[in-house]
């Protein structure tokens, strides 16, 4: 069976970034979109790679944004406006391609950003009830097995909170989701945080 660029004698590659968007969009053309994402790939990581530099991400964390950053490349491919073309000061795919790109970095950091400070807020209630040192990062998730029986006691509103900041949700998203005002969400996030603390107390005292 032949493919689309056989059946159509057509040579992806001979065609520019902004035509292949055309191709891909307008003409349902996939070999268009396959060789605009290939070309990219350098462009993607080397971006990535910049950004992350300057945000310290490690090895795993850079892996993923750009994996990511693959996912925001067809993202833009999907968005472009093809209008773009006739106006006398439209913007270029590439241009294009390259904000899409930040933006999905920068909402990604912001993310990571969110899960890790929850993270701490969490630990911070373990290390309360240690008598030894501050937890390791790397003990996060014995850490979070070990909350788990304090977690169930929660009643349901206040597991759904739990559980969705653990995920990284920020709490604004959270009381949203919860349909609850931004105040209720701050106060049910204090006494979640204080009942885990009586309880991983009382665990530690037994």
């Amino acid at each position: 069976m032949k493919t689309q660029s056989e059946k159509f004698d057509l040579d992806p590659a001979q065609f520019g970034d902004e035509e292949l968007v055309i191709l891909d969009k307008e003409c349902g053309f996939q070999p268009a979109q396959t060789e605009l994402t290939l070309r990219y790939l350098p462009t993607v990581q080397k971006l990535i790679r910049r950004w992350a530099r300057r945000s310290g991400l490690s090895a795993p964390d850079l892996e993923d944004a750009e994996q990511d950053g693959v996912l925001s490349l067809v993202h833009a491919i999907a968005r472009y406006d093809t209008a773009q073309l006739a106006l006398p000061h439209g913007f270029s795919f590439r241009c294009f391609a390259e904000r899409v790109l930040r933006g999905g970095y920068l909402n990604q950091l912001k993310h990571e950003c969110r899960v890790a400070q929850h993270q701490r807020e969490y630990r911070a209630v373990m290390q309360s009830c240690e008598t030894h040192g501050a937890i390791d990062a790397a003990e996060w998730w014995d850490a979070r097995a070990r909350l788990q029986p304090a977690l169930n006691r929660l009643d349901a509103r206040e597991r759904s909170l739990t559980e969705n900041l653990l995920q990284g949700m920020h709490l604004c998203d959270a009381a949203v989701h919860l349909r609850i005002s931004y105040r209720t969400a701050k106060r049910w996030r204090k006494r979640i945080l204080a009942k885990l603390g009586e309880d991983l107390r009382a665990e530690v005292e037994t």
